[in-house]
């Protein structure tokens, strides 16, 4: 009977070591599949941030320098005793009312927060993710373009009353549309036009302000996540702004 129980309580030892092997084999795979997903979704989220970087880059900083060279030429043409001629006037008024739409890449996050923003051990690093994209980066966009229909209803409505339209035809160029001043005294006595211009020239600096602001902590995630990948050893293509080449307006 002691024989036997030794033999009995040494097939149960043997079952649970073989449980506990299995078990600890299967955490194993469960945490090398988890950092296979990491390196994955990180690398990815890194990619849409760097999308969003080209766009602001590209699209948006000479759209919105344009405006802001456009209002401050005409600005000191307001305050100036030189004669400004119509076409000098509609040369620099082209780019007053430029805007653009500042649209994130959010596909990344969306399946790294449904699966797995719970994986991520660095503390910091999980943190400023969700930080950037459930609060920094919407209120931006949100900021943005919080007056943008508004403004653009509002000056079509003033430049009725110092513009006009017309069909213009230059040689072999195809004829276009175009703005022209509706009388040519000084448009810088026009109390509707300085008022709009001001707007315009407020709305510039406001774009800037936050179009900086988030540049800075896209810079900043993106940083961490350069650390993190490094430490992962996982491949990716670093940003370099230097590389973007501007939109030509």
């Amino acid at each position: 009977m002691r024989k036997y129980l030794l033999y009995a309580i040494g097939e149960i030892l043997l079952v649970v070591i073989g449980i506990l092997i299995a078990l600890q084999i299967n955490n194993w795979n469960e945490a090398a599949k988890d950092q296979q997903f990491l390196n994955f979704a990180l690398s990815e989220l890194y990619a849409d941030m760097s999308r969003d970087m080209a766009l602001i880059f590209e699209g948006i900083e000479p759209r919105l320098k344009m405006k802001e060279q456009s209002t401050d030429s005409l600005l000191k043409m307001a305050v100036s005793d030189q004669p400004v001629s119509p076409e000098q006037f509609i040369e620099q008024y082209r780019g007053v009312s430029f805007g653009f739409n500042f649209t994130p890449v959010y596909g990344s996050y969306e399946s790294l927060s449904r699966q797995g923003l719970d994986k991520i051990k660095d503390k910091e690093l999980r943190k400023e993710i969700i930080d950037f994209y459930e609060f920094n980066l919407p209120r931006t966009v949100d900021f943005i373009h919080e007056r943008d229909a508004d403004l653009e209803l509002y000056t079509q409505e003033q430049e009725n009353q110092f513009l006009k339209l017309s069909v213009i035809s230059i040689g072999d160029v195809n004829p276009f549309v175009a703005k022209q001043l509706k009388e040519t005294k000084n448009i810088f006595e026009h109390q509707v036009f300085l008022d709009l211009l001001d707007l315009h020239s407020n709305d510039a600096q406001n774009k800037r302000r936050r179009i900086e602001s988030i540049k800075w902590r896209y810079n900043n995630l993106m940083h961490l996540l350069e650390m993190e990948l490094d430490n992962r050893s996982v491949s990716f293509t670093r940003f370099d702004s230097t590389l973007v080449i501007p939109d030509l307006l």
